[in-house]
């Protein structure tokens, strides 16, 4: 049977190279793991590197896997009734030659460094501009999708919950008054600010500062993770094994995602498009909001299903229809990030065509229809 190393750090391998490794090495702290893990594959990397399979040839693959923060400690209790750790006497140091031509992957994960990513990660900033108009403007949620959150995800009361990407508290405040013990972490100052507001007086609830990616995740493991709306904001590189690292083994991942489907004041959907084609030139001509029953969730699914950490994806799904003034609608275009993202001409035309529209044609009021879809899947 070939040996595996799976997790590593490459300057382990470098240091290894010049020291014959003893058959024993301990994890090098919280930062990463400072040891060649020998055995059976296991769920744990070192961020942004590669795995290694090698044989008694000393022959070596790559793994390009996306990899999460270490998590050295845990990894090594709950692996070592069926892994070593070290070199097996058996192999020689061409495995050592081989894992340091392996290349360094360790900057792929930098947003920066993916076009995409960086208009992400632009576009995600936008939200903290103002945090007080995204708290006033934003929806909140059906009280069903709670109910689900207990049974399905056991966010229930008592559950440890991690929230990535709380916002001002639109699900936190809800989730805490349902007796959840909360670790909330949002990365825009502002907005955590606002939600330590809402918050005020909620003992069981702590709203950390921090980008998801980057904030080190606790050695107590999290009964859910959960998001609303938010999760897409994380770096895909990244999120899914994240998540998986941050639970106990059978709790929860939940991913709550909201959508404008085909349904309220249709015709106002399909005029107002040609305000969008007049003042933003990425405008598809004739988009249309989709129907609610085009929307199946597969994407998410597909994407917890690559990971390989969780089991399969169970769905619900809510609709509801909120109604707007002129200015409240306003106020709710102003919280998205395409719409913030516009040049201050062009985002002051639109909005003004648009509320042209409404208080016009439309009486001054028009509502909206979302989909609102929960995901939730356990982890192995």
């Amino acid at each position: 049977m070939f040996p595996t190393a799976f997790p590593f750090a490459l300057d382990a391998a470098r240091a290894a190279s010049r020291h014959r490794p003893p058959k024993s090495l301990a994890p090098g702290g919280s930062g990463g793991v400072a040891s060649l893990l020998v055995g059976t594959p296991g769920p744990l990397m070192e961020m942004g590197q590669s795995a290694a399979v090698y044989g008694a040839d000393g022959g070596v693959s790559s793994d390009q896997r996306t990899l999460s923060e270490p998590r050295g400690n845990r990894h090594m209790t709950t692996q070592t009734p069926r892994s070593w750790v070290g070199i097996d006497d058996s192999a020689d140091l061409r495995v050592m030659a081989n894992l340091l031509r392996m290349p360094d992957n360790t900057t792929h994960t930098k947003r920066d460094d993916r076009p995409e990513e960086s208009r992400r990660a632009l576009l995600s900033r936008t939200f903290d501009e103002d945090a007080e108009l995204y708290d006033r403007a934003r929806p909140g949620y059906p009280p069903e999708l709670y109910d689900d959150l207990a049974q399905l995800a056991g966010a229930g009361p008592g559950g440890r919950v991690l929230e990535v990407g709380c916002g001002t508290g639109q699900a936190t405040v809800p989730l805490a008054g349902r007796g959840c013990r909360i670790t909330a972490v949002e990365a825009g100052p502002n907005m955590a600010k606002v939600a330590r507001r809402n918050l005020a007086g909620v003992t069981a609830v702590e709203v950390v500062t921090a980008e998801f990616e980057a904030w080190p995740l606790p050695e107590e493991p999290f009964d859910a993770v959960v998001s609303a709306t938010a999760f897409h904001w994380i770096d895909p590189m990244v999120r899914m094994a994240k998540a998986a690292d941050a639970l106990r083994p059978g709790g929860a991942l939940a991913v709550v995602r909201s959508q404008h489907v085909m349904g309220g004041t249709e015709e106002f959907f399909v005029e107002v498009q040609r305000c969008y084609e007049r003042f933003d030139p990425e405008t598809r001509p004739g988009l249309r909001p989709p129907a609610a029953a085009d929307i199946d969730g597969s994407d998410h699914a597909k994407e917890v299903e690559r990971s390989g950490r969780f089991g399969p994806t169970v769905f619900r799904r809510y609709e509801q229809d909120l109604t707007y003034t002129t200015s409240e609608y306003l106020e709710v275009l102003g919280t998205y990030s395409g719409h913030r993202a516009l040049p201050d001409a062009a985002r002051s035309g639109l909005l003004g065509s648009i509320a042209g529209l409404i208080d016009g044609r439309y009486g001054g009021r028009v509502t909206k229809r979302y989909l609102i879809e929960l995901g939730v899947s356990h982890r192995w």
